[in-house]
């Protein structure tokens, strides 16, 4: 039993390997297997070959089903064409309908055992567009019901089509589709897969107005090929239509590219499905988007787009109810956009999009941006650790990044934005990066640095005057540009080498909103030689190289709402001035001027927040601090300053320079009052302090209360006029007097006396250390002297008990004597003994903690005590040995 068993087993495992039938090589043609192609289609089995054998006119479409079919022709130059003369197909679902030239279908979608493919090589397809055929609708299961009166004549299908998941069209080396003249060139459906490869080639005709490729619910596409001559409404067309509950895929190696390319889009897709690019897209004109992902669909750009002219953007990402992703690897540049669109950018989002661009890649050299090369509109999302460069706008915002309706943009340490432009002629804002209603730009490292906002404006003596521009705001930002309650918030990285006309590394704008004001919240990171180049005649007015606050109806009522800058501890500002303006209260519809410039002592401050000062509230401290007997000829000198402190106690430093506001120190003293603020803005306390000078630089402190919610800062000048005395001294042994007063120790000045000079000679073995004026206000100037004479102008003293102070030091041969005498306070005598060591250079005996000499000779050197050790160990050794 068990040997007949064994032989049945292997009877059967020959059976098995033994084949069922070989594939067979069908040919067609006249005096072929088959007259037709669709009756070899017919009549082939699963795995033959169809070879067509001479050029054919098809009259009937061929319905490959159930099968797996190659169709090749005998050689490169064979053509199938279609009829004139098409018959209708019926099926269940389409009734009667004109059909594609090729069809590939199973007989029942619920067997998943059933499969169906055509691999199409060497051969033509002729589809022979007729124009009377131009207007059609889908004749798609689910789709479109109204169609025109005439659809029967009107509409076709495709070239080549595939209805079910387990279907497969391959376009494969060779294979061509010219004129195609309905629906499409190829249209899959319903998880249908299209392979088209590389050496395969499709043409349009001039007069084509439909897709070339169409994709419905999950239908898969791999595009390997070259497009040059296409003329269609998009290249692809990928939708799922509502309820499918699928995704399509898109994987596209492929290039797009050349002057003879027409089309609305390159790629188009909706509603939930994934596009992976690696292909090319380059040199067309005149085409809407490059590739557009709406409503919930996901590309992956590892490919390139280039050339692109007149377009609305490279790449579309977009949303009716659900967002759409880009992971962007690739390159986008040298594109000419369209900016008369309000959408002309490399990368556009709109809404919702979530966009990620990673390290290497790259959106460079395109121009005619409308509003950023990157554009994000409404609650769109962007983390960049790619590179933005060289893009330019024409319009009037951002060359490189904007952000507009809540959208946000993050800057990490690989990211870079440099060298975008805005060259308007009229508003130009954000070079780098334009930050704009309620959006948000956070940098957590990274750079921008080369970018520009220029543009041209006309200047007043009050302020800068904007013609036909209601909310009169001047626009700036070379680096970054933030308002209507935008926010900017630096963590870390680096702002540099920016230009604009007004806030060359940071501007924060005073265009108002209703809600909380723009701020910027500078945590970290540096900002540094950036540049503003100023407005006309007010050219030398500090307009914020590095930082600049506007003017702004939104002034800063606490520490979290408001138009404000926050300076964090670790931040660092290169320029050590920020611009602050203040709207000019006489026309304030039109007219902004600058007229401060603060910033504060890095070196002992942090956590400190700058705002621009509420023209009324400033009316109100000036109000409340004069008062004040010491105010007595002091006026507003129109510059002023909100501010807050995490600092409880103590003191906050701030310098202000007086030349960046067009303040003359050569005539006017100055005064600053400081008003204690509550959350609601209202006074509790103002105090007087009078800042120290340093050439025009003016440097004061805000004593803090822990009751103050914030401080009100106004700067208060006077002209000097009363004579100030000057009081001389000096220490150590030389010659210092007033040279036309050489008996007084004090003289009085007038305001348009000339200078006074004065003698400084040290006498022998003695030099001239330094000279110091300190004025009453407190402030101290280093004095220098040329040829034994320095002087002192009136306008360097202040009220108060002004003094200057010469410090002579011995310089050496013989001993120092007293001062022999003169105006001054007196010699210094140094002894010998105090002025230096003498005595032997050789050894000094060291000193115990008592200060006794230890015993020397009783110590054994350390090479002794070492040898002895030793020496007891190699006894210890050959003792043991012996035993």
């Amino acid at each position: 039993m068990k040997p007949i068993i064994f032989a049945a087993f292997i009877f059967i495992l020959i059976l098995l390997c033994l084949p069922i039938g070989a594939a067979a090589e069908l040919s067609v043609g006249s005096g072929q297997d088959y007259d037709t192609l669709e009756d070899a289609v017919q009549g082939a089995a699963s795995g033959d070959t169809i070879i067509v054998m001479e050029n054919l006119t098809m009259t009937k479409r061929a319905y490959i089903s159930d099968k797996h079919l190659i169709i090749q022709g005998a050689d490169s130059s064979i053509t199938i064409t279609r009829g004139a003369n098409f018959n209708p197909a019926q099926d269940n679902v389409r009734s009667t309908f004109n059909p594609g030239m090729l069809e590939v279908a199973i007989s029942d979608p619920s067997r998943p055992e059933l499969s169906s493919s055509v691999t199409l090589k060497n051969i033509t397809l002729d589809d022979a567009n007729n124009p009377d055929r131009a207007v059609m609708t889908i004749m798609e299961p689910g789709g479109a019901s109204k169609y025109p009166s005439d659809w029967n004549q009107r509409i076709y299908d495709s070239v080549l089509s595939a209805y079910a998941e387990q279907t497969t069209i391959v376009l494969g080396e060779g294979a061509q589709i010219v004129n195609p003249g309905g629906l499409s060139a190829i249209h899959i459906t319903n998880g249908a897969k299209c392979i088209v490869e590389e050496n395969s080639i499709i043409k349009t005709d001039s007069s084509f107005s439909q897709d070339l490729i169409l994709m419905y619910n999950n239908a898969d596409l791999t595009f390997n090929a070259t497009l040059t001559e296409i003329t269609a409404k998009n290249i692809i067309n990928a939708t799922n239509h509502a309820g499918s509950g699928g995704e399509f895929n898109i994987q596209f190696n492929g290039e797009v590219s050349g002057p003879d390319i027409h089309v609305t889009k390159v790629i188009t897709a909706l509603n939930k499905g994934e596009i992976h690019f690696t292909g090319t897209i380059s040199d067309i004109d005149d085409v809407m988007d490059g590739i557009q992902v709406h409503n919930g669909g996901y590309l992956n750009f590892t490919g390139t787009i280039s050339g692109l002219t007149k377009s609305q953007s490279a790449l579309n990402i977009t949303a009716a109810s659900v967002g759409s992703t880009l992971d962007f690897y690739g390159v986008v540049d040298g594109c000419n956009f369209n900016a008369k669109t309000n959408d002309g950018s490399a990368i556009r989002g709109y809404p919702k999009a979530q966009i990620t661009m990673y390290e290497g890649s790259k959106v460079s050299n395109n121009t005619n941006c409308f509003a950023g090369a990157i554009y994000l509109r409404t609650n769109c999302v962007i983390d960049i650790y790619g590179e933005i460069s060289n893009n330019t706008c024409t319009n009037d915002s951002s060359g490189g990044v904007y952000l507009i309706g809540s959208s946000t943009a993050t800057l990490y340490g690989s990211g870079k934005i440099i060298e975008n432009k805005v060259t308007t002629a009229f508003k130009a804002s954000g070079g780098g990066v334009f930050v704009n209603d309620e959006s948000k730009f956070i940098m957590e490292g990274g750079l921008i640095s080369g970018n520009k906002a220029t543009g041209t404006y006309t200047a007043s003596k009050e302020g800068i005057v904007i013609p036909n521009l209601v909310t009169g705001v001047v626009y700036g930002g070379g680096g970054v540009a933030v308002c209507k309650d935008g926010q900017f918030i630096m963590n870390g990285g680096t702002i540099e080498n920016n230009e604009a006309v007004v806030g060359g590394g940071v501007w924060i704008s005073g265009r108002e909103r209703a809600n909380n004001g723009s701020s910027f919240i500078f945590n970290g990171g540096t900002i540094q030689n950036n540049k503003a180049t100023g407005i006309g005649s007010n050219s030398n007015i500090h307009y914020g190289h590095d930082i600049a606050i506007f003017a702004s109806n939104n002034a800063p009522s606490s520490k979290d709402s408001g138009h404000y800058v926050f300076i964090g501890e670790n931040a660092v500002i290169g320029d050590k001035l920020v611009g602050v303006s203040q709207t000019n209260k006489s026309n304030t519809s039109n007219i902004i001027g600058f007229k401060q410039a603060v910033y504060f002592d890095s070196d002992k401050n942090r956590d400190l927040w700058l705002g621009t000062l509420k023209p009324s509230l400033e009316t109100d401290i000036v109000a409340d601090a004069s008062v004040s007997a010491d105010l007595s000829g002091y006026v507003n000198a129109n510059s002023s300053l909100w501010a807050a402190s995490t600092k409880t106690s103590g003191t906050v430093g701030m310098t202000t320079s007086l030349s960046n506001m067009n303040e003359d120190i050569n005539v006017n003293e100055y005064a600053v009052v400081i008003a204690a603020l509550d959350s609601g803005l209202n006074i509790q306390d103002t105090e007087l302090v009078r800042p120290i000078r340093d050439a025009d630089v003016l440097s004061f402190e805000i004593p803090v209360t822990g009751s103050a919610s914030s401080y009100g800062i106004v700067l208060l000048k006077k002209v000097k006029t009363e004579p100030l005395d000057l009081t001389i001294s000096y220490e150590g042994s030389g010659e210092f007097y007033f040279k036309d007063y050489p008996t007084d120790t004090t003289i009085t000045l007038n305001s348009g006396d000339p200078a006074i000079e004065i003698v400084a000679e040290a006498a022998d073995n003695w030099s001239l250390k330094s000279v110091t004026l300190t004025a009453g206000d407190g402030s101290t100037f280093t004095k220098t002297v040329v040829g034994g004479i320095t002087d002192v102008d009136y306008c360097e003293l202040a009220s108060g008990s002004n003094t200057i102070h010469a410090v002579f030091e011995f310089s050496g041969g013989g001993n120092p004597t007293p001062n022999p005498g003169g105006s001054g306070t007196g010699g210094v005598t140094m002894t010998e003994e105090s002025s230096s060591v003498s005595g032997n250079s050789g050894f000094e005996e060291p000193i115990t903690p008592e200060g006794e000499k230890p015993d020397i000779e009783g110590i054994a050197p350390p090479t002794v005590i070492l040898l002895f050790v030793m020496a007891i160990a190699v006894f210890l050794f050959v003792y043991r040995n012996e035993e």
